[in-house]
């Protein structure tokens, strides 16, 4: 599985030296189950900005913890947006957008 994320976001990187606007970041993740118990892991993402105000964005995760054992069951959700920035100012960007 790690192997699995590792590889992930080295083609992230490696695909992504061809765009001009990129952006990649780390976080925390946390899902709230209603028939297990709650699950918490890390989040890896990367942001392609193709036009002047779109963009797409990929995310991996790597959750477990959703059982009595924390290795009884892990999570692995890939998911894909395209997003809508709005400039707010010559720093920050909000975002609005749609993913599957």
């Amino acid at each position: 599985m790690k192997k699995l994320i590792m590889l992930s976001a080295a083609l992230m990187v490696v695909a992504s030296m061809a765009w001009s606007a990129q952006d990649a970041g780390v976080g925390g993740a946390y899902w709230k189950s209603k028939d297990l118990e709650d699950g918490m892991g890390v989040v890896l993402k990367y942001q392609w900005q193709f036009e002047k105000n779109f963009s797409l964005e990929p995310r991996v995760s790597y959750l477990t913890g959703f059982g009595e054992d924390p290795e009884e069951l892990n999570i692995i959700p890939v998911e894909l947006a395209i997003n809508y920035l709005i400039p707010v100012s010559d720093k920050i960007m909000a975002k609005a957008g749609a993913g599957i």
